[in-house]
């Protein structure tokens, strides 16, 4: 079995990776502000309160996705780098 690693084709899911982390994060902030403008504003009942509560559980479970890719992305910069040093070393 031969081994290869296209590592720029590595960094470019990297990219992508980041951006689309980011735009998590962006609609993540621009729902809770939705929300917390919503309720208390615009929406004064108890069933605002228990959908503010919904919102929040649900945050509370997309969150640690977004962590999750971000402790994917350390990871493949990792391997990345241990590709190419390892590489470097039997070119060298």
């Amino acid at each position: 079995m031969e081994l290869s690693f296209d590592t720029e084709q590595g960094r470019n899911m990297g990219r992508k990776m980041i951006s689309t982390m980011d735009a998590v994060d962006r609609l993540i902030k621009a729902i809770e502000t939705a929300a917390n403008t919503l309720v208390g504003a615009g929406w004064i009942a108890p069933a605002a309160n228990a959908f503010k509560e919904a919102i929040t559980a649900w945050l509370g479970q997309i969150r640690p996705i977004v962590t999750q890719m971000r402790d994917l992305k350390v990871r493949l910069d990792h391997e990345i780098t241990e590709w190419e040093t390892t590489a470097n070393t039997l070119e060298g």
